[in-house]
């Protein structure tokens, strides 16, 4: 079943909680979209998501608001670390979480 195949993923994301990323990936949402299965993320217009895993066209791994789960990339714009920076100083409505390593209560 496809949850069980991406909560396995997602499981083995959070067993590592030391887990360093080398370099940081965000996507700002465009539209809210509302969880279809438990392991999808909650998104609201102007959030801020980690990108974990995956690329445009298709579902992505995400940490946003203290939870790991998947999003679709067609509800978001890939932004840079320096436009996540930008977004910070102006006082998005989502508080951008910096974060040193994968959270190990992160799970979905």
């Amino acid at each position: 079943r496809r949850e069980e195949r991406f909560g396995e993923e997602t499981l083995e994301v959070t067993r590592h909680p030391h887990l360093k990323l080398p370099f940081r990936r965000y996507a700002r949402v465009l539209y809210p979209y509302h969880p279809q299965e438990g392991n999808e993320l909650f998104l609201e217009a102007d959030d801020i998501i980690e990108v974990l895993e995956g690329e445009d066209g298709g579902w992505c791994l995400g940490y946003l608001r203290g939870r790991i789960g998947l999003f679709p990339s067609n509800y978001v714009r890939f932004i840079s670390s320096s436009e996540v920076l930008a977004l910070k100083a102006v006082g998005v409505h989502q508080t951008i979480e910096v974060r040193d390593t994968v959270p190990a209560n992160g799970s979905v």
